[in-house]
């Protein structure tokens, strides 16, 4: 069979002393998807009805999870492939793995359908964020095998008995890449790993370096702020003081930090300041003695 596959689960079941009937389908496609994701891959989902006035009326629909395991306990081992392709490989299994390792263990372990033992082995290189050793070892680890054998037996499930799938897909160019590793890349990685850049000591050691690099960085960070504030502050003080000293008040005045613009009767109230007294403060100012590129503007009178 070439393409889609789907396979329907229907059973009628009495819940409350109402008459329901419960369907999970489940199928492998892509060719009805707008706009295509150019990768088949797997969905369970489910619809509980109730039988009322004469006639099916949807109850629950989607990701009813607990339903479908308890009234189909064949695709209970296959859950977990939702949304996982063809090959059983997890969306973004190392981007996202990487993240939800270092993140959140019990989440990291059911995405990637993995042990306690194996995340124990995949933390350091998640940790390091290092993708191409994340990826070998989800190979070396046997990990990409299992999902395949699994995603199989499920392809198994759905197909009629005797036949088998066949990808529209070529999967060179046209199909969407799934997870590979090179002979190149495993040569480097088993390389780092014999000079022991992997080691629990280097990786140990990194990190520390990292966090000690991490910290130094937001230490800098808080220094160019608050000398950013300080600077502003002190032009801000040298602008009003300049002001002050040269007879004008400086209760309706503001001084526009972004645009070194200083208005003066900003407000429509208080103290305010004639033409007349604008004009004769900017014609005798001493630009050396202000920011550079300072602008003066008269508000309303």
């Amino acid at each position: 069979m070439k393409g889609k596959i789907v396979k329907k689960f229907e059973k009628i079941l009495v819940i409350n002393g109402k008459r329901h009937r419960l369907t999970a389908i489940a199928e492998l496609e892509d060719g009805d998807r707008v706009p295509r994701n150019y990768i088949y891959t797997f969905s369970i989902s489910g619809q509980l009805d109730i039988y009322a006035f004469g006639a099916w009326h949807c109850k629950e629909c989607g990701q009813i999870t607990d339903r479908i395991i308890k009234h189909f306990p064949e695709l209970r081992p296959f859950m977990a492939l939702h949304l996982c392709n063809y090959k059983g490989q997890p969306w973004g299994a190392v981007e996202n793995g990487i993240y939800n390792a270092t993140h959140n263990k019990d989440y990291c372990m059911r995405e990637l359908r993995i042990s306690d033992e194996e995340y124990e082995k995949l933390l350091p290189a998640a940790q390091l964020n290092d993708k191409l050793y994340f990826k070998y070892l989800l190979f070396k680890l046997g990990i990409v095998d299992r999902w395949k054998r699994e995603a199989d037996e499920f392809i198994k499930l759905l197909l009629p008995e005797g036949e088998t799938w066949e990808n529209p897909y070529n999967p060179i160019g046209e199909e969407r890449p799934t997870l590979s590793i090179g002979a190149g890349d495993k040569y480097y990685v088993e390389l780092k790993i014999k000079d022991g850049d992997y080691s629990e000591e280097n990786v140990k050691k990194v990190l520390a370096q990292r966090e000690a690099s991490k910290l130094e960085e937001e230490r800098q960070r808080i220094i160019d702020k608050y000398k950013k504030t300080i600077k502003e502050a002190r032009g801000e003080r040298d602008v009003m003081l300049y002001i002050l000293d040269h007879g004008l008040p400086v209760d309706n005045v503001i001084y526009y930090q972004h645009n070194n613009t200083v208005m003066f009767n900003w407000m429509d109230y208080g103290n305010k300041i004639t033409q007349e007294q604008f004009v004769d403060f900017v014609n005798a100012l001493e630009y050396s003695k202000l920011p550079d590129g300072i602008l003066f503007k008269f508000g309303k009178n």
